[in-house]
């Protein structure tokens, strides 16, 4: 399950500042390193929840404070694999290859092809494959980032 980084972190520092500890005082007091506790606070972890249940108990915190299941429509699309930059390359190498496996069908064909409507033909579908991958390696991209390609 996944938890609000943000939540997790204002209530780990409003209970470590109601006891008035520093980051090290808290450290130290629970036995969770600083800089886990730095990273906790920062939001820039998510915290385990053995981590969680320290901290709880330490500032006195019921464990339901601190964890809260993030709203389905605040979670991030875990269906992106890629960043921008590896869309565009992993696009650009599939041209390459489609491109590549065609002239080499072509060229070892005797027979092919006769007329254009069998180029066409075999544009089309090359285009067609082409768009396909281009959909669900950009697709993911878009839900991620709230852009939309037009």
């Amino acid at each position: 399950m996944e938890y609000d980084k943000n939540k997790i972190a204002d209530a780990v520092k409003a209970g470590r500042l109601n006891k008035g500890w520093s980051q090290q005082e808290l450290a130290e007091n629970s036995g969770i390193a600083l800089r886990s506790v730095q990273r906790i606070e920062g939001a820039e972890v998510q915290a385990r929840l053995y981590t969680l249940r320290v901290l709880g108990s330490t500032l006195n915190l019921e464990l339901d404070q601190l964890i809260r299941p993030v709203e389905p429509s605040q979670r991030k699309s875990t269906t992106s694999r890629f960043n921008f930059v590896q869309r565009l390359i992993l696009s650009v190498a599939l041209f390459v290859v489609l491109l590549l496996a065609t002239l080499a069908f072509v060229a070892q064909s005797t027979r092919f092809p006769e007329t254009s409507f069998e180029v066409l033909v075999l544009v089309l579908i090359l285009l067609m494959c082409y768009t396909l991958f281009l959909l669900l390696i950009w697709k993911g991209h878009a839900k991620a980032t709230g852009r939309h390609y037009r």
